[in-house]
């Protein structure tokens, strides 16, 4: 059998772009295309997704879609956000650390129609002190308090990673602070997106400390028990191997005070988009990836993260990286018994 003869072509996709048509025939031919409505300022939520159901009458079943086509209409949990601040050898400008905040404001802004019971906020810097506030309050009213001001006055040339959160609960009221995000467990902080349905059962058969109501704990309490949180194999391997026991859906970002130049990124059937700004030398991530192609542009396009994946990115190997992370591995399915 002879091998093949290959042509050269001038008008082959870079893998990049491949990637992106890929996902994109994924999204239209498999499940669907996507839409995203939210209630204006001021119109309560409940009132809009009902209002909004009757209006589109979703059949609920692949078999007959309607009148109008449409499948289901599916409520959206919390907006999270982060931005890894990379090491440069430069001194970023004044114009450019003002940027960086305004960008930081108008992203929690955004994302508010996501969550609106409670909005927070961590500050990271590279000796691993770290500066929180969260409120049980939507981010407009978050970002207007003195708080908030307080903590945008302390990024600075020393801010690895900021850390933003708008919350709409699933379980844990957020009357209780502890409740809202970002959450801390020992060393272990981050922010989550969507929901654990097995919370209770793993804190039972791993014995971790459980000192809240939010199922998004137990998250980190998984990771508390691993080492300390290093860009190695042997500690992805070690975190799949905890995190597959999860069951829903859920799209998380988790850090370690003793490591804060690090990432570790995990997207299950939740949203979560990227996007690295050369500018800044900062990579922007967002759950409303329309948010980032407003404001970034058609660079966005290609920057993509597949679903089911865990991946680890490091603040001081941007530049050469970007918005690639420097390792990454394919989440295991959950399984039907419970172990950790």
């Amino acid at each position: 059998m002879k091998d093949p003869i290959l042509f050269r072509r001038n008008d082959t996709l870079l893998l990049a772009e491949a990637a992106y048509w890929k996902d994109l025939l994924y999204r239209v031919t498999k499940i669907g295309a996507e839409l995203e409505a939210a209630p204006k300022r001021g119109v309560k939520r409940p009132a809009f997704e009902e209002a909004l159901r009757q209006a589109l009458s979703p059949s609920g079943s692949f078999e007959t879609l309607g009148e109008n086509g449409v499948l289901d209409v599916k409520t959206e949990h919390c907006g999270v956000e982060l931005r890894i601040i990379g090491r440069c050898p430069q001194k970023r400008s004044p114009k450019v650390w003002q940027a960086i905040k305004d960008n930081l404001t108008q992203n929690l802004l955004f994302n508010e129609e996501r969550g609106q019971e409670a909005t927070g906020l961590d500050i990271v810097q590279t000796n691993g002190q770290m500066l929180t506030q969260k409120l049980a309050i939507p981010a407009g009213e978050f970002t207007r308090r003195p708080e908030y001001k307080t903590l945008l006055s302390a990024i600075n040339a020393q801010t690895t990673l900021i850390l933003r959160h708008t919350r709409r609960p699933t379980k844990g009221g957020t009357a209780d602070n502890r409740n809202n995000h970002p959450l801390q467990a020992g060393p272990i902080f981050g922010i989550h997106n969507g929901r654990i349905n097995n919370d209770d059962a793993i804190f039972v058969l791993c014995n971790c400390l459980c000192a809240r109501q939010v199922d998004s704990e137990v998250i980190f309490r998984l990771l508390e028990t691993l080492p300390p949180l290093e860009v190695t194999p042997a500690y992805l391997s070690a975190a799949q191997a905890k995190l597959q026991h999860l069951q829903g859906k859920f799209t998380f970002l988790a850090a370690a005070l003793r490591a804060p130049e690090k990432l570790l990124v995990v997207k299950h059937q939740n949203p979560l988009s990227l996007h690295y700004y050369l500018e800044w030398k900062a990579l922007i991530f967002s759950s409303r990836y329309i948010f980032l192609r407003k404001t970034f542009g058609p660079a966005t396009l290609y920057e993509t993260l597949p679903g089911s994946h865990v991946f680890l990115f490091e603040a001081n190997r941007l530049p050469q990286r970007q918005h690639r992370p420097v390792s990454a591995r394919l989440l295991l399915r959950p399984t039907e018994n419970v172990s950790a």
